[in-house]
């Protein structure tokens, strides 16, 4: 697997286990087939470095990431588009689902 840009965090799937996220220094949140070795999606709605990302382990569909733009990204699998936006007052340089 090649990234175009340096690679700021990864997450596994916890159940599909050949599917991992990754976040970038561009602000660009990847996922990754690691059994073909290709990129499946690129989700760009970060304005600045994404920091961290992070699959939920109740709901596998769903997926954070957090950035310097000050934004917490909330992603469903199923959707083009992110599916909620937390603004924050500085940048998130972690997420983590509870």
């Amino acid at each position: 697997m090649q990234c175009a840009h340096k690679i700021s965090c990864v997450s596994w799937n916890s159940y599909h286990k050949h599917v991992l996220a990754s976040s970038d220094y561009e602000g660009t949140v990847s996922l990754w087939d690691v059994g073909a070795a290709v990129r499946t999606r690129a989700l760009q709605e970060h304005d600045k470095r994404a920091w961290s990302v992070h699959f939920n382990r109740a709901d596998v569909r769903l997926l954070a990431s957090g950035g310097d733009d000050a934004r917490v990204k909330l992603w469903a699998l199923n959707q083009e588009r992110s599916v909620a936006t937390l603004e924050a007052k500085f940048n998130v340089c972690c997420v983590r689902f509870n």
